[in-house]
């Protein structure tokens, strides 16, 4: 059964729906009565999971690497009602040391978690601007504050997305948006199926569980501040 926020149940995005994380942070938002906007770039997915979620459940198909793509959903989604929270999930992973990364995996890397961050932040922001209690929640990583080896493409994203994420926080609190930055340590996501990254993938951390703080955050009053939430499994930094 469900939990009402409010006889008007508050929207939010979750970009990167389809992915370990974005997958079950829409679910955990869904028994919480958001009335949810799923974005991803693989149609199929997205509409299988927004039928698990409910018929009120809207899907947005879209890179979040072309602007032209990412303003038209937010267009859309404005058409729609708007957008209370944001939650940034989308992300990927390369490993390998720095003399074997490709150019390919560096751009992508770059363009997915860095630039597309910022494309989504600013096709979202006029409409969150509109909301009474509107927040941005930025998945990141552990590895933005840390460095790893043979992540260096992985690092430098997530690097300048939190260097990102927090200009942002405060060019918009005068716009009474709150913006919340979660790193986790290791997940155990799909990112990890065609990654020979040496981890254990039974010590990661479970997506629902980064899911629930998400939940948590994207539930509380705007006017309080969660800068930074930082996450590890039992066995530490992997």
């Amino acid at each position: 059964m469900k939990k009402h926020l409010s006889e008007t149940p508050r929207t939010a995005v979750v970009v990167g729906a389809c992915g370990g994380i974005g997958r079950a942070t829409a679910t955990a938002l869904a028994a919480s009565g958001f009335r949810l906007t799923l974005l991803d770039q693989v149609k199929p997915e997205l509409e299988r999971l927004g039928q698990e979620l409910g018929p009120e459940t809207a899907i947005e198909v879209c890179s979040i690497t072309s602007g032209d793509d990412v303003r038209m959903a937010f267009d859309r989604i404005e058409g729609r009602g708007g957008v209370d929270v944001l939650v940034n999930a989308a992300g990927v992973f390369c490993y390998s040391p720095i003399t074997d990364l490709t150019e390919i995996e560096w751009r992508r890397t770059i363009d997915v978690n860095l630039t597309g961050l910022f494309l989504v932040c600013q096709a979202a922001i006029p409409l969150l601007a509109r909301s009474a209690n509107a927040r941005i929640v930025n998945v990141l990583s552990i590895a933005a504050t840390h460095t790893f080896a043979s992540q260096s493409a992985y690092c430098a994203s997530k690097w300048g997305g939190l260097a990102l994420s927090r200009v942002l926080a405060e060019e918009v609190r005068a716009l009474g948006i709150a913006i919340t930055n979660v790193h986790p340590g290791a997940v155990d996501t799909p990112l990890w199926d065609h990654s020979n990254a040496p981890f254990r993938r039974e010590l990661m951390l479970r997506p629902e569980q980064v899911a629930k703080v998400i939940d948590f955050i994207a539930r509380q009053p705007a006017a309080i501040r969660i800068d930074d939430i930082t996450l590890s499994a039992p066995a530490g930094m992997l």
